[in-house]
């Protein structure tokens, strides 16, 4: 009985994830771009914060010494708490349980967090630097 409950299940998935296939469901939607800042505004080590609703409602902008501009949602992965950029050690911080993320690719360094940082897309136009979308740059 409980194979034939879980194969009902299945079977009545695969049409849904083909209708959300063919109408692109899942993909980014498109957002128009919000500026943050200049270039020279934001020399390595440093950070900022912005909005980027489309993606988080808070996020945070680092130019990572040595690997360029990296920005992600302001919330931790693991309970929402917000996140900060500590330039002494190179890496975004939880304080809330003491976790830490990469800034290089947001990916969780230490304690609870098990999910990387949501990452937004960056653009650079006439030097300025701009939110464009979620996902990698």
């Amino acid at each position: 009985m409980l194979l034939t409950t879980s194969a009902a299940f299945a079977g009545g998935a695969i049409p849904l994830v083909a209708s959300a296939a063919a109408k692109g469901e899942g993909e980014q939607p498109k957002v128009a771009p919000v500026p943050i800042a200049r270039v020279d505004e934001v020399p390595p080590g440093e950070s900022r914060r912005f909005d980027f609703p489309p993606v988080a409602r808070s996020a945070l902008l680092i130019h990572v010494p040595g690997e360029g501009l990296r920005a992600y949602s302001d919330e931790c992965t693991h309970l929402g708490c917000a996140v900060f950029w500590e330039p002494g050690r190179l890496q975004i911080l939880c304080p809330c349980h003491k976790g830490s993320f990469n800034p290089i690719d947001g990916s969780p360094l230490q304690g609870p967090p098990r999910r990387p940082l949501d990452r937004i897309a960056l653009e650079i136009r006439d030097g300025i630097i701009y939110a464009v979308g979620g996902g990698a740059v």
